[in-house]
């Protein structure tokens, strides 16, 4: 019986082993490795502490690193751990590059709460999620973007994060 087996399952065998490793070389098989980075890159500077009903100052830079335009909204975070609401804020401006008239998100009803300790700087209103034509940012070939976001807060202390995604059209 192993004898049999040795005889018709080892020619078998050799046959599956030969054609497994013939198969990618003769079925012209390409592979190649991809990389996906983001459009666009963002850097910041600003005041990293402060006192309360104090103004605290944060300058983004938004970069098109694409080989053509791109388009998209800009959202803005505010975390603490303790919790967070609109109403911690006297205001919120929002100087964009070019703009001759900064926005108060606070007084313009672009603040949302996003659960429970944070909340959603947004030119996207709540009523309607269209962005304006105001909200949406056109980025050129390799050109930048600054944004002045001034923060005053009310009479409130502790650890706060701030976060800005661009969401692509």
């Amino acid at each position: 019986m192993n004898k049999k087996l040795l005889m018709f399952g080892l020619p078998v065998l050799t046959i599956a082993i030969v054609s497994a490793l013939l198969v990618p070389y003769i079925s012209n098989l390409y592979e190649e490795t991809i990389s996906i980075r983001l459009p666009i890159e963002v850097s910041g500077t600003g005041s990293i502490e402060g006192f309360a009903e104090d103004n605290i100052s944060i300058t983004l830079t938004y970069e098109n690193l694409k080989d053509n335009n791109t388009r998209g909204v800009i959202n803005y975070y505010i975390s603490n751990s303790e919790g967070l609401t609109c109403e911690d804020f006297n205001s919120i401006i929002v100087v964009r590059d070019g703009d001759t008239t900064p926005e108060d998100y606070i007084a313009i009803g672009r603040c949302f709460q996003d659960g429970i300790n944070r909340i959603k700087l947004s030119s996207i209103t709540a009523k309607s999620y269209e962005p304006s034509a105001w909200s949406v940012t056109n980025w050129e070939t390799n050109q930048t973007h600054e944004t002045e976001i001034i923060l005053d807060f009310k009479n409130v202390i502790g650890e706060y994060k701030f976060e800005s995604q661009v969401m692509y059209d």
